[in-house]
């Protein structure tokens, strides 16, 4: 179920979607490896998911079209508030909670809200 204004580019890559995912306006999703988003995601207004960034190395116009990626994982009966930003290297373990605005690259574990790298609290474990 998407919302308006969601913009979903798999440009060379996998986008799988599980079962029951929500995505609110103004989301964007962009694949050119691997996004797994896995059952019962809801996923708020204006996040943004990227499995790639550009190669800051790179210079001039090739910078433009020379990219790094690397899969993005995110669990089942995870919310991502309004805002967060999920970069490319990321795995979200089930039932997470990513706080409005979070920034996320890198492995949060399975029922934690995620606040920031390092700042997250345990809500509960199945």
């Amino acid at each position: 179920n998407m919302r308006h204004n969601v913009i979903i580019n798999v440009n060379g890559g996998l986008l799988q979607l599980g079962d029951n995912v929500f995505i609110n306006s103004f989301s964007s999703i962009n694949s050119q490896k691997n996004i797994i988003i896995g059952n019962e995601v809801l996923i708020g207004e204006g996040v943004r998911i990227y499995d790639h960034d550009h190669d800051y190395k790179s210079y001039g116009v090739k910078r433009k079209n020379s990219f790094s990626a690397s899969d993005v994982i995110i669990g089942n009966g995870v919310w991502i508030c309004s805002n967060a930003v999920i970069l490319k290297g990321t795995v979200i373990g089930d039932n997470a909670v990513i706080a409005a605005g979070a920034i996320v690259k890198g492995n949060v574990p399975a029922g934690v809200i995620y606040i920031s790298k390092n700042k997250h609290k345990k809500i509960f474990t199945h």
